[in-house]
């Protein structure tokens, strides 16, 4: 058992390297090793977000990394969608459809990010953020998978942020994120928790999120971009051939 909290390290890690990917291995492990449903699995995720986003962003809030001002508008419209789809959507949204949602997005992210890698651009607007922070904040609670995977793509391919950038920006957008569902879940009573599995699962990413972060620091952007994407398609296919 002790091992499997290892993996949580990794979670943690990739998190704070890539603003996400922490969730799609903790959801996997939650489902294979503890036999949680898909959607127990996103509550225990979520809680493990909170935590990691919210040390990462107080660091990040401190050193004047975030760039408030820009974020606003997305922010706004993401935590809107987070409670749409956590109040209204979620206990009716079947499970494989979800899977099948998660396995795409990290495809089409992946895709998309090499191609703007290629100099491919986007058009950028008021009215694209906002419909941006919605998709996100709906794939949020849907998913339980914070974001990041969605936020750090959206930011560097329709916001011309470098990955270093986005992952900061992810981090506490995802904290805003998490928060909004995990109060929702409280109040719908959808929390199906074991906390002496929780507690070590958090305090492993922990660590794992203060490694990451000291790696993101000696990696160069260009290799973290191209790794992030690898990683994207990666845990894609694993849980296309884990899952059917």
């Amino acid at each position: 058992m002790s091992l499997i909290f290892l993996l949580f390290f990794i979670v943690g890690f990739l998190f704070a390297l890539f603003g996400g990917g922490g969730s799609v291995l903790t959801i996997p492990i939650l489902i294979f090793f503890f036999e949680t449903t898909f959607n127990e699995a996103t509550i225990y995720s979520l809680i493990i977000i909170f935590f990691i986003s919210l040390l990462s962003s107080i660091e990040n809030i401190s050193n004047k990394l975030i760039p408030f001002n820009s974020l606003i508008i997305f922010g706004t419209s993401s935590i809107f969608g987070v409670f749409l789809g956590r109040s209204f959507l979620f206990t009716y949204f079947p499970e494989k459809v979800s899977i099948i949602l998660f396995i795409n997005i990290m495809f089409i992210s992946a895709f998309l990010i090499l191609k703007k890698d290629k100099k491919v651009h986007f058009s950028l607007s008021k009215k694209n953020i906002i419909f941006q922070g919605l998709i996100v904040g709906l794939l949020t609670s849907l998913l339980g998978i914070g974001g990041g995977f969605i936020i750090v793509p959206t930011l560097i391919i329709f916001q011309g942020m470098n990955i270093k950038q986005a992952v900061r920006c992810a981090l506490f957008l995802m904290l805003l994120n998490s928060s909004c569902a995990i109060i929702v879940d409280f109040y719908n009573n959808f929390f199906y928790i074991k906390v002496d599995i929780l507690i070590p699962m958090i305090l492993f990413s922990i660590f794992g999120m203060l490694f990451g972060e000291w790696m993101m620091n000696k990696v160069k952007i260009k290799i973290l971009t191209k790794a992030f994407s690898l990683l994207l398609i990666i845990m894609g296919i694993f849980l296309l051939f884990s899952t059917f």
